[in-house]
């Protein structure tokens, strides 16, 4: 290198397995690295360990990796395995000249066969002192998703002078404050998003099929809360709403029998945003329904078949439709609307 020497080794010591306990050591290892032209150096620790032995490394920390470099720096890296699938791992960063202390957790793996469960979560706690850039910030997110039924989201965030433009890599757990809650391109409060979905909408419904006929039905469900309080700007706002959707349809030899498709949603928030004090509710509700052969989509009528000149005394079918839907809205600087819908 220019102005001096840099030379260093990397090494895999090849020793058998250490017990210890109810753990093994193996795979041990490590490197060193010097460059004379800034005294800079890398000293590194390599390894991995397995609880049970005997086992075939059935819960183990594969690889698990510690490094110290000049400054001191301090890195940190290990990744968890449960019978040979990787499912977390974490790091470590200790900048000491840079005045910052960083760890991150994350859990995921696509798939156990058996039951069919997704994952993938993350947690990050920062800590910065460095000059004209101190804040701290502690997220989490979450994502399950569980045989195509159930999805849950979270993202939960507290942080205190936190620029959001001058630090893109925490966007992950970030992106979900909205603007009115980032006062001056910092986040300074506490933010909270989850969500949930459980069922089957009516697009994949399931159906069972017998002698004469077939039988379908679907459930779903979504509900949300959003919590923000951004202490630093003064404004503060919440959300909690949740939507139903539920029904089924019967058919004979081919021929429509019965059907019905039921919803509801609510929800209910409230801000205080600018000096300006908001409240909102909603609540709504529908329902479509048939019998015979009159599956005509949102309306109310009988269905007659076709007899010629002749009228025909019985309808063939019939068909409900009925909703309605009322908000409630108020403003500080503006009053309160009411609004009805049928």
């Amino acid at each position: 290198v220019p102005g001096g020497i840099s030379f260093g080794a990397d090494f895999q010591a090849g020793i058998p397995a250490i017990p210890v306990g109810n753990f093994t050591i193996e795979e041990v290892g490590g490197g060193f690295g010097f460059n004379t032209s800034n005294n800079g150096f890398r000293v590194t620790v390599t390894g991995a360990v397995s609880a049970a032995p005997g086992t075939g490394s059935a819960i183990s920390l594969n690889p698990l990796e510690v490094t110290v470099k000049s400054g001191p720096v301090i890195e940190g890296f290990a990744a968890l395995s449960v019978m040979e699938q990787n499912v977390a791992d974490a790091s470590l960063l200790i900048d000491f000249p840079n005045r910052l202390f960083d760890v991150e957790a994350r859990v995921g793996f696509d798939s156990l066969d058996d039951v069919n469960i997704q994952v993938d979560g993350a947690s990050r706690i920062v800590l910065s002192g460095a000059p004209n850039d101190t804040y701290w910030m502690m997220g989490t997110r979450f994502n399950a998703e569980l045989l195509g039924l159930f999805n849950a989201n979270a993202n939960i965030l507290a942080a205190w002078g936190l620029d959001v433009n001058a630090h893109p890599e925490y966007s992950e757990y970030t992106d979900f404050v909205s603007n009115e809650f980032i006062t001056g391109g910092e986040i300074s409060g506490v933010h909270l998003d989850v969500a949930t979905e459980f069922g089957i909408r009516k697009s994949n419904q399931e159906c069972v099929s017998f002698a004469v006929g077939k039988a379908c039905g679907y459930f779903w469900n979504s509900t949300r809360c959003q919590l923000n309080a951004d202490f630093g700007g003064g404004n503060y706002g919440f959300f909690l709403g949740s939507n139903w959707e539920g029904g089924g349809s019967v058919s004979l030899l081919g021929a429509d029998v019965a059907g019905a498709d039921i919803a509801a949603s609510g929800s209910i928030s409230g801000s205080y945003i600018n000096n300006v004090w908001s409240a909102n509710g909603r609540a709504s509700g529908s329902i479509s329904a048939y019998v015979g052969d009159c599956k005509v989509g949102c309306q109310t009528k009988f269905c007659w078949p076709s007899c010629g000149p002749f009228d025909c005394p019985i309808p063939k079918g019939a068909s409900l439709c009925v909703s309605a839907a009322v908000e409630v809205d108020y403003r500080s600087n503006r009053g309160m609307q009411i609004s009805l819908d049928l």
